[in-house]
């Protein structure tokens, strides 16, 4: 018997975790919960994204508590782009995404 572990270097939020994505603050702690146990990397930089995939910023996970129903996250937020390097960064990112085959077209 098996344990599957996801590990993930990009916050992905949904509409699951209820944050308002207009409302997001540089340096304020934020507090989301997932299914299945994930790995992120603790206190390194990674790119935070909306649910359509738009990137918005950099993040660091400041805490993850893995447990038998999921897990536990915890992240501030580093910096958030203005609108242009978002659109930037997602038509890259989207790009890059496809022709890994991590997402469709």
């Amino acid at each position: 018997m098996g344990y599957k572990i996801e590990h993930n270097t990009m916050l992905r939020l949904t509409n699951v975790d209820e944050i308002d994505i207009t409302s997001l603050e540089p340096n304020k702690i934020y507090e989301i919960k997932r299914d299945n146990a994930r790995i992120y990397p603790v206190d390194i930089p990674i790119l935070l994204l909306s649910e359509d995939w738009r990137v918005l910023g950099y993040i660091a996970i400041r805490e993850l508590e893995l447990s038998k129903t999921g897990s536990e996250i915890e992240f501030e937020i580093i910096k958030l782009f203005p609108n242009e390097v978002q659109e930037i960064y997602t038509i890259d990112l989207k790009e890059v995404l496809v022709k890994t085959g991590y997402l469709s077209s």
